[in-house]
C-alpha cells in the first residue's frame, strides 16, 4: 500500500509525517534539497513517488527503466546524490543499474525498492532496501537515512 500524501491511513490518522522524526535514537529531517534519480517501470508508482519526494524538496529526475536511467545520468552531467531504484525491471535491473552508476561515479548513494523476498535478490553486502508496500513517511525516512549514510 502506498498512501497518498494528505490521505487518511486505515487508523484514521493522517499519513503525512512530521518534518522531523526520531528513529533509533537519531533525529531525521524528512525533507531535503538533494538530487534523486528515481527509476521504476510502473508509471503510476513512479509518478506518486516523485510527487512525494518533490513535496519534500528533493530534485527528482524520473526514468522508466535502467537504460533510460543511464542515458539521463549521462545527460545530467553531475552525480546524483541518490539513486532510488526498483530492483526488478526489464532490460537492466536495479542491481545492475546501481553497479554501473556507482562505478562511473554517477550515483553517490543507492536505495533499492522491492516487493520481492530478499532470498530472490542478490545485493551488495551494505545495500539499503526499502520493502514494498510502504507509506510516504517510510519513503521519506529511508531516503533521508540513505542520504545521511557516511561514505
Amino acid at each position: 500500500m502506498i498512501e497518498l500524501p494528505g490521505g487518511r491511513a486505515s487508523s484514521g490518522q493522517s499519513s503525512v509525517s512530521l518534518m522531523i522524526r526520531e528513529v533509533d535514537g537519531r533525529s531525521y529531517q524528512l525533507h531535503g534539497h538533494e538530487s534523486i534519480l528515481l527509476v521504476d517501470d510502473e508509471p503510476e508508482v513512479r509518478a506518486l513517488l516523485a510527487r512525494v519526494l518533490r513535496m519534500r524538496g528533493y530534485a527528482v529526475i524520473e526514468a522508466s527503466d535502467g537504460e533510460q536511467a543511464i542515458a539521463l545520468a549521462d545527460e545530467h552531467g553531475k552525480p546524483f546524490h541518490l539513486l532510488l531504484t526498483d530492483v526488478m525491471m526489464p532490460h537492466i535491473g536495479g542491481v545492475e543499474l546501481a553497479n554501473r552508476l556507482s562505478a562511473s561515479g554517477q550515483a553517490a548513494r543507492v536505495l533499492f525498492m522491492t516487493g520481492y523476498s530478499e532470498a530472490a535478490i542478490e545485493y551488495a553486502e551494505d545495500a539499503t532496501v526499502l520493502r514494498k508496500p510502504f507509506t510516504p513517511s517510510t519513503l521519506a525516512e529511508a531516503v533521508r537515512r540513505a542520504l545521511d549514510l557516511k561514505a
